[in-house]
């Protein structure tokens, strides 16, 4: 029953979560069950399936800001009878302690009407919603606090305060422009001014569809075309010819390159020898120049 249960809950939360997120599921061992009926907490009125763990999974999303989309995401295509905490803002910890506490929901799934009635129907489960750094503790230190036949007041002193150092860096990713803005943050150089004045320039002049989704590393390379052609930024900025845009054929990083050599300025590149890390990709739309005697050294391009 729980493994055909635990193949429908794959495939619903497969069908639902994002591709960044992460997905893993168990089913209790008979050690596990047994220990747990040995704790006496559990009410076995309806046997086993009394049992609101005995399968259970974990959603794992990028962070914190994210919790919320997948609790919606998954009250589509489950019914939650209980969750712990049983609010956003609640806890059972003290603020010194750093306890397990992750987002814990109990859930069933409901036939649905003119489908027949399955075995696992009805049957409660635990669904984790983690973030990755919460994850990444539990991985590491679960085996080492919660198994094992070591109890050392250190070792488990010294894991909990990875998670609190966990749960700050935490905290400071979802409140990430807040703390960028604080006096030890709210700094910049000449590298970051450059990669703005070029988002900013390639924005201006493409539509929002020619662009890639990753602008910070277009506007890298385009800083590297530069810096490979002797070329100032802000020379460019005033003297490129924004009519090249209207090249459909072209990415942006191929229409600054047809800049360059219908203004003769990428010969300075193509004529000199240059290391390997000096090296540009050309396009396969243009035309290559006149090849110059290190010209398969200075230029990669698809064959």
């Amino acid at each position: 029953m729980f493994a055909s249960l635990r193949e429908e809950v794959k495939t619903r939360i497969g069908n639902l979560k994002e591709p960044q997120w992460h997905y893993i599921s168990r089913i209790k061992d008979r050690e596990s069950i047994a220990q747990k009926l040995e704790t006496g907490r559990v009410d076995l009125t309806n046997g086993l399936q009394s049992i609101d763990d005995f399968f259970a999974c974990t959603l794992v999303v990028e962070n914190s800001s994210k919790i919320e989309e997948a609790l919606k995401r998954l009250k589509e295509v489950f019914v939650i009878k209980d969750q712990k905490p049983k609010t956003k803002g609640e806890t059972h910890l003290e603020p010194s302690q750093f306890d397990f506490d992750d987002l814990r929901l109990y859930c069933i799934i409901e036939p649905t009407g003119g489908v027949q009635q399955k075995e696992w129907h009805n049957v409660t489960f635990e669904i984790q919603i983690k973030t990755f750094l919460q994850h990444a503790w539990a991985i590491a230190t679960h085996d080492l606090i919660y198994k094992g036949d070591q109890i050392s007041w250190g070792r488990a002193r010294v894991a909990h305060q990875i998670k609190a150092m966990l749960e700050h860096a935490e905290a400071s990713i979802e409140c990430i422009d807040g703390v960028a803005c604080t006096y030890s943050c709210s700094r910049t150089n000449s590298q970051t001014e450059s990669q703005i004045k070029i988002l900013k320039f390639v924005s201006n002049h493409w539509d929002e569809h020619k662009l890639p989704a990753d602008k910070v590393r277009l506007a890298d390379n385009i800083l590297r075309l530069l810096k490979l052609t002797n070329i100032d930024l802000d020379y460019f900025c005033e003297h490129f010819d924004v009519s090249l845009t209207s090249y459909d054929s072209l990415s942006p990083y191929g229409v600054v390159i047809k800049w360059l050599k219908d203004s003769g300025k990428v010969d300075s590149i193509l004529s000199r020898k240059v290391k390997d890390d000096s090296q540009i990709y050309w396009p396969q739309e243009l035309e290559m120049p006149e090849a110059s005697r290190f010209f398969r050294k200075n230029v990669i391009t698809l064959e």
